[in-house]
């Protein structure tokens, strides 16, 4: 298993009359090369949840291992590198920098200017930005800027990507584009993906999906990532 979350807990303010239970006891298992959706109202914890899959917030209690090792036991220096090569992060916001061009926030994940020009030139260019790769942020499109980040986060080449509102303030047509290359990952890579979202039409690309509320995974159901693989994503998803 490449994931394997046991009795994950996150308190805000605890042991204060502001206490906020976000997240409790949650237990979830990620497989290699599985898409995996979150869904639930908002406010019910999923992106508290998700960035302490993605190791960028310190639970309260539990575990989170990955390929049998608890993150939580490592030393810092080793859950910094962990982070940077195991994991992938794509923000709803975007999180680029403005001074730097699309290409460079790419880039900026891990490798070095020389080393990674043309891995990072090749994501840009499967993603339909050959043409705009050496433009800034602010010249960018919302759908445009969230491509880029989806590229920054596979730039290391991670087992894992966790994606926070992949489609949200996209157009339909753009959230599409999205979803198919997301797809296209966890089909042909094998990649194992966390998504939290309220698109529904990202069950279509899921194995699994998992609805939570009130800071708990309160239900399951099967997704149908299957039916996708086996089809063109074109006679699959409707724009």
């Amino acid at each position: 298993m490449l994931l394997e979350v046991r009795k994950l807990t996150k308190f805000f303010d605890a042991h204060t009359p502001a206490e906020v239970r976000a997240v409790r006891e949650v237990d979830l298992d990620v497989a290699e090369g599985e898409i995996v959706m979150i869904m639930g109202p908002s406010g019910s914890g999923k992106t508290t949840l998700l960035t302490m899959l993605g190791g960028l917030l310190t639970p309260s209690s539990g575990t989170i291992s990955f390929e049998g090792k608890e993150i939580g036991g490592m030393k810092p220096s080793a859950r910094v590198r962990f982070r940077r090569h195991a994991l992938g992060f794509v923000f709803q916001s975007f999180n680029l920098l403005e001074n730097l061009s699309a290409i460079e926030n790419v880039i900026i994940a891990g490798f070095s200017k020389k080393d990674g020009y043309v891995r990072a030139r090749g994501l840009l260019q499967r993603l339909g930005l050959e043409k705009r790769m050496f433009a800034k942020p602010k010249e960018l499109s919302g759908g445009e800027r969230q491509r880029v980040g989806i590229a920054r986060a596979l730039m290391n080449d991670p087992l894992l990507i966790c994606a926070d509102e992949p489609t949200a303030n996209l157009d339909r047509a753009t959230g599409h584009d999205v979803m198919q290359f997301l797809c296209s990952v966890g089909c042909e890579q094998q990649k194992s993906i966390i998504v939290v979202s309220h698109d529904e039409r990202i069950k279509d690309i899921a194995h699994k999906v998992f609805y939570m509320e009130d800071g708990k995974l309160v239900r399951q159901e099967p997704g149908k990532h299957g039916e996708v693989c086996n089809m063109k994503s074109h006679q699959f998803f409707k724009r």
